[in-house]
């Protein structure tokens, strides 16, 4: 596998991450294995839309007025990563981090009739908290469609959302023979959240259900660079999500 190194600086603008901290899981199942949700046959539904109320001004600048097509282009370099035709950043505890292929290896349903069969047996339940629960309606249907896709399990999002977030840099030392510090300073981030679930086909059950987060750092605007990396450190925080159970 080819691996690239990625600057300090691009390490420092691009990838902010959003692990270190007991990562915010609603349900795991027992039987849950995320090397197999990784590694095995799996495939994924997004929704048609985000939301970018709090950044549609950002999404307007980058993408010449139209911040349909900024959405649109978030949600394809998404399933890019998923589908594993993506880089995703890599954290690193010396400051640099390495640049690698997604391991994933997903089959996209939204370009599949299948797929919209699969949308009519199960909707999103929000409780008075925002979490929200994955109902499926028919399980055995359900199970049977991910049986034609040759998928073992189903992953889906609900409320996939970008807003802005204003945060202190720490300061950075380097040791060395000759010390340097990097002092900290005001950032401001883009940031794309949503919960994320996995359905097993095998116990048609729910398998899996956790926050997903990504954050990229910006100049005063955002660019359209800067909205491919935020949906690639979102799908590197699924990953080292799922890596956890």
């Amino acid at each position: 596998m080819t691996v690239r190194i990625a600057t300090l600086a691009a390490v420092v603008l691009c990838f902010i991450s959003c692990s270190g901290s007991k990562r915010p899981v609603v349900y795991s199942h027992p039987r849950m294995s995320g090397k197999a949700v990784i590694n095995g046959k799996t495939a994924f539904l997004l929704p048609d839309d985000i939301e970018i109320r709090e950044v549609v001004q950002d999404y307007v600048a980058a993408f010449e007025g139209k911040p349909a097509d900024g959405v649109e282009y978030t949600l394809e370099v998404l399933a890019d990563c998923l589908k594993g035709n993506e880089d995703l950043p890599q954290p690193s505890k010396h400051g640099f981090a390495t640049v690698r292929r997604s391991p994933f290896r997903m089959t996209d349903l939204g370009y599949e009739d299948i797929g919209r069969s699969v949308k009519r047996f199960f909707h999103f339940e929000k409780d008075k908290y925002g979490i929200a629960s994955l109902k499926v309606t028919s399980p055995e249907e359900l199970a049977e469609a991910l049986e034609e896709a040759d998928a073992n399990f189903l992953l889906v999002f609900y409320d996939i959302r970008a807003n802005r977030e204003n945060t202190t840099r720490p300061t950075a030392v380097y040791p060395g023979v000759s010390p340097s510090v990097i002092p900290g300073k005001q950032m401001d981030l883009i940031m794309m959240t949503a919960q994320a679930y996995v359905w097993d086909r095998s116990s048609r059950s729910l398998f899996w259900h956790g926050y997903v987060a990504g954050k990229c750092e910006i100049d005063k605007s955002v660019e359209k660079d800067r909205v491919r990396r935020l949906s690639q450190v979102f799908a590197q925080d699924l990953l080292e999500a799922l890596e956890c159970e």
